[in-house]
């Protein structure tokens, strides 16, 4: 038996601070659908897939773009893009019916949501009508039992946009509820950025985290925590690579980006991620505030002007990286600079 005699008193190397943090990826819903507060999948119908050949493509294929979406009763629903809400949102729903009917969101993995009773959630959404509406933004679960309702009427606006806010109280509890969005009197109305948050986010943050996520990531006591992930930066192609400059700024001004780990060729107790995409509203604002949250230093990964190694490894000629490094620049200058810097 050997015997092995430690000193404590004595130090003998210095360990560094920041020697332990957390890795942060938006991957296996990690972001959208996780960590971010939103509970609107596809909340801008600007859900983004990967270029497909259309001969690929199986006659029974969903419209990508209402994916997460479906009709509640028999109503008109279409997606189009006259007169959008912004350049980085193209895309919005035209719903046109009778009362009683409306859209349903089938949240991340088509599953719905968890609702307790006595919970509160952060309603809004762009709206344009040409006539009086009213609507009821309400929790419903399959056997139509409904699980906290709430009525707004709209303001008649012609071809301009109006945001609309409410707070909706959950009724009852339910672990399989969907949010569903019912016209109460007959019309027709365009929507976009519909959006569901919990009202206690993390810190209370509006465009916050889930607070029960986020506090099992406080409680790790990270020193640091690298954002927003490895291979997610690199993307598929030079359009689609990710940019930090696409996920600042009002929500309205982020574009929907396709995810680097949305593989609908790998599937797991045959789900696929066919469905996951990045709708940048967590984006790098909210991760350094985030970071400054949990008390850990940020550490963030920008492109390198590559794209992933894994599909086509795509790499920029040395004389066209001032593009990537001009990014640096312009993130130390966002992070550190004052607020009157461009």
């Amino acid at each position: 038996m050997t015997n092995i005699t430690v000193n404590t008193s004595k130090i003998l190397n210095t360990v560094s601070p920041l020697l332990y943090g957390i890795f942060f990826e938006d991957i296996n819903y990690g972001g959208d659908g996780g960590l971010y507060g939103e509970l609107i999948a596809n909340r801008s119908f600007e859900y983004y897939e990967r270029e497909v050949n259309p001969a690929e493509r199986p006659a029974d294929a969903p419209n990508i773009r209402t994916m997460c979406w479906e009709t509640v009763g028999n109503c008109s629903f279409s997606i189009e893009q006259r007169f959008p809400l912004s350049k980085a949102h193209k895309n919005y729903a035209r719903l046109s019916g009778s009362a009683g009917t409306g859209l349903r969101n089938l949240g991340f993995c088509g599953e719905g949501l968890a609702v307790r009773e006595g919970q509160a959630f952060r309603f809004s959404c762009y709206a344009r009508n040409a006539s009086p509406v009213k609507l009821t933004v309400r929790f419903a679960d399959d056997a139509g039992n409904l699980y906290g309702s709430k009525t707004f009427s709209l303001v008649r606006c012609g071809r301009g946009w109006s945001k609309y806010k409410l707070t909706l109280t959950a009724a009852g509890s339910g672990r399989q509820v969907y949010p569903e969005i019912i016209l109460e009197t007959e019309g027709a109305l365009d929507l976009d950025l519909i959006s569901l948050f919990p009202a206690d986010t993390f810190m209370e943050r509006e465009n916050g985290m889930r607070r029960d996520i986020a506090e099992l990531l406080r409680e790790l006591h990270p020193a640091f925590m690298r954002f927003p992930g490895g291979c997610i930066v690199e993307g598929r192609s030079f359009e689609n690579m990710y940019c930090w400059k696409d996920t600042v700024g009002p929500l309205a001004s982020r574009p929907t980006n396709w995810n680097r780990w949305q593989m609908e060729e790998y599937q797991i107790n045959g789900q696929s991620s066919a469905d996951y995409f990045q709708s940048y509203g967590l984006g790098f604002y909210e991760y350094f505030c985030f970071c400054e949250d949990l008390k850990a230093k940020p550490v963030p990964v920008i492109n390198a002007g590559m794209t992933c190694q894994w599909h086509e490894a795509l790499l920029a000629e040395m004389n066209e990286l001032d593009k990537w490094i001009q990014d640096v620049l312009d993130l130390i200058e966002f992070a550190n600079g004052p607020e009157d810097s461009t």
